[in-house]
């Protein structure tokens, strides 16, 4: 975990024990798919507007789904052997999991463009600035559809 956060797709074992290795990208085919998220970190306070916190109440808007809080959608925490206290691995519910994995190429672009006006306003029309955002929002889309192709769990970690 090189960059706040990372979301994984795959097996809890061994995403368990790839976390305990350093995390990062992956070579076993356990761990399905990794997506490295820079500069996100859960904020229940709604003061960071790069939160996962704000990205799930935006997407829950755009697919016009049933309201789901992040912190709601963390159904166990994983225990590492590190215990480091300035970081966390949490599974995801399945209907974070199928929130993301509803979203379609049209549906990413909304979510990224409302993110960003969160972010910074006036970035909000920059075609750089949409394109990096949409990248990360297909990336988390892409690990939760890659979860449920192979029916596996989805985790997400961060560090300070």
């Amino acid at each position: 975990m090189s960059h706040w956060s990372d979301l994984y797709a795959g097996e809890l074992d061994a995403i368990r024990h790839h976390l305990e290795a350093g995390g990062g990208e992956s070579q076993d085919r356990r761990v399905a798919r990794h997506a490295t998220l820079p500069g996100i970190l859960p904020d229940q306070t709604g003061e960071s507007a790069a939160s996962p916190d704000l990205l799930t109440e935006i997407a829950c808007a755009v697919a016009q789904a049933p309201a789901l809080r992040f912190a709601d959608a963390i159904v166990e925490s994983l225990e590492l052997a590190d215990g480091d206290v300035d970081s966390g691995a949490h599974v995801m519910a399945p209907a974070w999991v199928d929130l993301f994995a509803s979203l379609d190429a049209p549906r990413v672009a909304v979510v990224a463009r409302r993110w960003i006006a969160e972010w910074d306003p006036g970035a909000a029309g920059d075609p750089e600035t949409a394109a990096r955002v949409g990248d990360l929002v297909s990336s988390i889309v892409a690990v939760c559809q890659a979860a449920r192709v192979d029916g596996c769990a989805v985790v997400y970690c961060w560090m300070l």
